[in-house]
C-alpha cells in the first residue's frame, strides 16, 4: 500500500468523523430555523439557566429572528394573546404580557413583551380594543433593560410604563 493512499485514507476518516460530529451537535428550533447550542444540556432548566446556551455564531441570528417574528395584526379576544406569546418568545428567554394602565379598564390595551436573546433589550407589541376584538397598534424594540408592564394612550402618544407606573418610553402612534 502506498504512503499517499494511507495518508489519504487517514484524512478521509478524520474528515468524516469531524463531519458526523458536527451533524450530531444539538440544536434548538425557533420559528422554522435551527440554532446551534453551545453544548448538550441535561434539562431545559440547565439550558435556560445557561448564560450563553447558543453557539456564539448563532446568537445575533437568534436576536434578529425574534425581532422579525410576525405577530397577528388583530386578535378576536385578549385570550388569544397567550398563544401569540407562546409562539413568539425565544425558548429559555423571558416573556410576559402588558395591560392598560387605567385601573377601571385594564383590557383597553393588551400586549406582550419578549426578551431579545443576548441583548439587554425587549420587543413590545400592543393591541387596542375595538368593537371587533383587538387591533395591533404598535410593535417596537426598546434598547433599555427596564421592563414594561402597562401602556396608556395620551393623545397620539402611546406611553410604556413600568410596574409602578413610571414612564419607560413613549411612541407616537398614527391615526386610528
Amino acid at each position: 500500500m502506498s504512503r499517499s493512499f494511507v495518508l489519504f485514507s487517514l484524512v478521509a476518516i478524520v474528515s468524516c468523523s469531524h463531519s458526523s460530529r458536527n451533524m450530531d451537535k444539538p440544536t434548538i428550533e425557533y420559528n422554522g430555523q435551527s440554532f446551534q447550542l453551545q453544548e448538550s444540556f441535561e434539562s431545559y432548566d440547565d439550558y435556560k439557566n445557561s448564560s450563553a446556551p447558543l453557539a456564539l455564531a448563532d446568537q445575533e441570528r437568534a436576536a434578529e429572528a425574534l425581532i422579525s417574528c410576525p405577530v397577528p395584526s388583530s386578535l378576536a379576544s385578549s385570550q388569544q394573546l397567550v398563544g401569540v406569546l407562546a409562539r413568539t418568545h425565544f425558548p429559555g428567554f423571558a416573556y410576559g404580557n402588558t395591560s392598560g394602565a387605567d385601573p377601571n379598564d385594564r383590557a383597553a390595551f393588551v400586549g406582550g413583551r419578549l426578551e431579545i436573546p443576548f441583548r439587554s433589550s425587549w420587543r413590545y407589541f400592543t393591541y387596542k380594543r375595538t368593537d371587533d376584538g383587538y387591533v395591533l397598534i404598535d410593535d417596537t424594540v426598546d434598547e433599555s433593560s427596564e421592563r414594561v408592564f402597562q401602556v396608556r394612550m395620551n393623545g397620539r402618544t402611546l406611553e410604556y410604563l413600568g410596574l409602578e407606573g413610571d414612564l419607560i418610553f413613549n411612541r407616537q402612534i398614527a391615526g386610528d
